[in-house]
């Protein structure tokens, strides 16, 4: 894996090649997100980090793979969606196959829920709200 490019600021310090500060940054007090997260992933990475303040630097950067992770499959899912889903034939094949990028997509998938899994965050920290479904206790119908 290699690091994101960095430019020289005025003021001495570095930013990444988009803008965002280097990882391990801290503005306010809060970690961002590193820069070569997509936005998304770099919100949803803030998100995390607002809610769970008690991270280990060993978790921190387990959640970096699990952005990284997701970033990969959404990037597998926008070139599916350009694509397709299958491979054409060669010239004289019969069989269709499968884009090499379903099995990509699925595997960045699995290894992001796993983490979220694993860093405890499949958890909701606050409660839940109550959801009523038609044909329940509490329905007109």
């Amino acid at each position: 894996m290699t690091a994101p490019r960095t430019a020289e600021r005025p003021n001495g310090g570095r930013t990444a090649r988009n803008g965002a500060e280097p990882s391990g940054a801290r503005t306010d007090g809060h970690l961002l997100a590193p820069g070569h997260l997509s936005a998304q992933a770099a919100a949803l990475y803030a998100g995390v980090l607002s809610t769970r303040t008690h991270l280990s630097a060993a978790q921190a950067a387990l959640l970096v793979v699990a952005f990284e992770a997701f970033d990969r499959a959404e990037a597998a899912r926008e070139q599916l969606g350009r694509e397709g889903m299958v491979v054409e034939p060669r010239a004289g094949a019969k069989m269709i196959h499968a884009h090499p990028l379903v099995k990509i997509e699925a595997a960045a998938r699995s290894e992001f829920i796993r983490l979220w899994q694993l860093l405890g965050l499949h958890r909701v920290p606050s409660p839940a709200p109550r959801i009523e479904f038609l044909g329940g206790p509490s329905s007109k119908w």
